[in-house]
């Protein structure tokens, strides 16, 4: 009945086995109290195979609180059917399900702030009726998510981009300056034809670095089985969340540093292949959709 994607999906839990590396142990080091906590709510594959329905693309920031459901867990939800809608002043947004199957978790369920943005998760489905009472305690947030891929060079690629954009502006205001109060003895044309070829290089080699490196995620979660939060840095050096679902990944476009696309954000990402950033196990292939020349 229900039609799940799983290229995404791996083995179950006991097959991940212990991080073998320090670099993931760094990650997964919990206290005894959070082992305790862990153990009352199922991972994510201990429970049935589901799938998510996120929330639409440019939608309101507040869009899941302000829901009217049509649908209860535990209801029959077919395709193309409308599971919650939201009236405003611009007309009603209405969100409906891509596969049939049975509604198992909503975000009207959630008592604690959960994952927010665009494509963040918004209900769970799965295919049978009787899998719906194992996601009585289960709830996608920040907190619970579980870390699949840390890049080898995100500390790296931020402070590039820091020092990028603040040589960047330190040009733009010095060049002004130099152009008028410069040495006397030197036309004020030729003063001010120096300056901006010096703004133009600074501006263009802060570009030429962003539109390099934006691409790269510097570290991606998962929510659901399917649903995945990524990490990555804008012009300025600040982390950036881009939430997805397994769905979204198609084909990346033929440009440098890319090895797969989200088809509704339009953008272009990259990540390594190598096992090291990788969780162990983690079925990472559907990433790449094309290889880095």
């Amino acid at each position: 009945m229900i039609s799940v994607f799983r290229r995404g999906l791996i083995r179950s839990p006991t097959h991940w086995g212990l991080f073998s590396t320090q670099r993931w142990r760094h990650f997964t080091a919990v206290s005894d109290e959070e082992d305790e906590k862990e153990e009352e709510e199922p991972e994510l594959f201990e429970l049935p195979l589901h799938t998510t329905i996120p929330v639409p693309k440019n939608c309101p920031p507040n869009l899941a609180t302000s829901l009217t459901w049509h649908k209860q867990p535990g209801d029959l939800v077919r395709r193309k059917e409308i599971i919650c809608a939201d009236g405003n002043s611009n007309g009603t947004i209405e969100v409906t399900s891509h596969v049939d199957g049975y509604l198992a978790w909503s975000s009207a369920t959630l008592d604690t702030p959960g994952i927010d943005g665009a494509r963040a998760p918004l209900a769970v489905l799965v295919g049978n009726k009787e899998d719906v009472p194992a996601f009585e305690t289960f709830a996608p947030t920040t907190e619970k998510r579980e870390l699949v891929y840390d890049g080898l060079f995100g500390s790296l690629i931020r402070r590039v981009k820091i020092i990028s954009v603040s040589s960047c502006g330190l040009t733009m205001m010095s060049m002004p300056l130099l152009a008028v109060f410069g040495d006397a003895s030197v036309p004020l044309g030729a003063r001010a034809a120096i300056a901006a070829v010096v703004m133009f290089f600074g501006g263009g080699t802060t570009a030429t670095v962003h539109w390099m490196c934006h691409p790269y995620i510097t570290q991606m979660w998962r929510n659901t089985q399917d649903h995945y939060t990524a990490e990555s840095v804008n012009m300025f050096g600040m982390r950036k969340y881009t939430n997805f679902v397994a769905s979204d990944v198609v084909e990346a476009d033929n440009r440098p540093f890319s090895t797969f696309k989200l088809a509704p954000y339009n953008k272009n990402y990259y990540v390594h292949t190598d096992d090291e950033c990788w969780r162990p196990e983690e079925y990472r292939e559907f990433f790449f959709t094309r290889q880095d020349e």
